[in-house]
């Protein structure tokens, strides 16, 4: 599999915003020309048009950091107005070029909900969040896989359930999924109670590191996906956080331990940090039970990748972003 890397401009601009020099904040300046470039790249003004009856307004409107568009939904007749984040345009659009319908829109609350399966809506935040980004990554760019045929799964970093719902969805037999924040744990227990797949997942309000007990945990209002207990620069270089309150912190083996099953088909880590001590500090004969890893990182990941690969992965890197990314690593069949 061929490492993903972003164009070199992209990856001058991360590097400065990581370093403190530039700032990424949501609805910059920067950001919003970040954003038409990706409207140019993958080829989305059709899909505008499609899905607008105001283009060229959507276009001002994301310029001038007003965020006010027109949509049309799948339960509305009429064009209903949305609020909507620069972070977030391109990949709603990305969805609804692949065929994700938008169901319904609310600029009261600064909501939206699309259609991931045919049986299956989640509910999505507009503004202030990188829901759609993170579900564009889920169903578009496909970073976790497609098929989950009787897996058990661990979801370390559930967010806003989305990820839980989706390996439930394509076959996982038992997903036990942990959101230490509280605004994303109760946005994921709203998306997973009101699906099909309720009695497949377990979500749990805690967060994961090496150790039990309470830690401080960071908290973004503006950039949710970025609450971390260990914030590293690439959080610091989207991120500010107000807020810190205290959680309470499963270690991984007591995860494991409370799941019961001898081996684990997949585990997923994006926990904005805690995939270093998670993967550090673990016993090796814990980690061992998981057949295949995809990990999120935030920092440099040779410390990871050379803790798998002692440990008996095949691993992979296949994302790079500077000091963000996605490793995939998978049991080699002598271990």
């Amino acid at each position: 599999m061929t490492t993903i890397q972003p164009p070199l401009i992209a990856r001058l601009l991360y590097k400065a915003a990581q370093k403190g020099w530039i700032r990424l904040e949501q609805n910059s300046f920067l950001r919003r020309l970040m954003t038409l470039r990706h409207l140019l790249k993958f080829r989305l003004f059709s899909t505008l048009a499609q899905h607008s009856p105001s283009p060229y307004r959507a276009i001002w409107s994301l310029l001038t950091g007003q965020n006010r568009y027109l949509f049309y939904t799948s339960s509305s007749p009429q064009a209903q107005e949305l609020r909507l984040s620069p972070a977030n345009l391109v990949p709603l659009l990305r969805l609804l070029k692949a065929g994700y319908p938008l169901v319904s829109v609310d600029s009261t609350l600064n909501t939206l909900s699309i259609a991931i399966a045919s049986d299956l809506i989640v509910l999505l935040r507009s503004r202030d969040s990188y829901d759609v980004a993170c579900l564009n990554e889920l169903l578009i760019e496909k970073d976790y896989g497609t098929a989950f045929p009787g897996y058990r799964i661990l979801d370390v970093g559930a967010y806003i359930g989305d990820t839980p719902l989706f390996f439930a969805a394509h076959g996982a037999e038992k997903v036990i999924a942990a959101e230490p924040a509280p605004d994303n744990y109760a946005l994921a227990q709203k998306n997973i109670s009101g699906s099909p797949y309720a009695d497949r997942i377990e979500l749990l309000p805690v967060a994961v590191a090496a150790t039990d007990g309470e830690m401080m945990f960071h908290i973004d209002s503006k950039n949710p996906q970025s609450n971390a207990l260990f914030p590293t620069s690439d959080n610091l270089a989207y991120s500010t956080y107000t807020e810190r309150l205290r959680v309470p912190v499963w270690s991984f083996a007591k995860l494991v331990a409370h799941s019961g099953w001898d081996t684990i088909d997949l585990v997923k880590l994006d926990c904005e940090g805690a995939e270093f001590p998670i993967l550090l500090e673990t016993p090796a004969e814990v980690l061992q039970k998981v057949k295949k890893w995809v990990i999120e990182y935030h920092a440099a990941p040779e410390p990871l990748e050379k803790r798998l690969q002692e440990l008996g992965y095949h691993v992979q890197r296949v994302k790079d972003f500077v000091l963000t990314g996605l490793i995939w690593a998978e049991k080699t069949p002598s271990s």
